[in-house]
């Protein structure tokens, strides 16, 4: 398993591994919570992973908390989700 944060083309979103509990957990992050969070200069598409790499420590603590309160894998911080292809 590739660990490192990518650009996911098909959801538009940032895919990475979360380790919770000592298993990691596949996420997600759309760059409308990432704007919602961080505000508007948050670049579309492959950018967003630098995004996401400046603000690992609150996304994965996100992550976890959802996790924690019982979110199923694959878990996912969005406004709103994107469409299913």
């Amino acid at each position: 398993m590739d660990s490192a944060p990518r650009f996911d083309p098909e959801t538009t979103s940032v895919c990475f591994h979360v380790v919770v509990r000592g298993r990691p957990v596949k996420s997600f992050v759309t760059r409308d919570w990432l704007v919602s969070r961080f505000g508007s200069d948050i670049p579309p598409g492959e950018a967003m992973v630098d995004a996401y790499i400046e603000h690992a420590e609150a996304i994965d603590r996100e992550i976890a908390r959802r996790v924690a309160a019982g979110r199923i894998e694959p878990v996912w911080l969005a406004s709103t989700l994107p469409p299913l292809p």
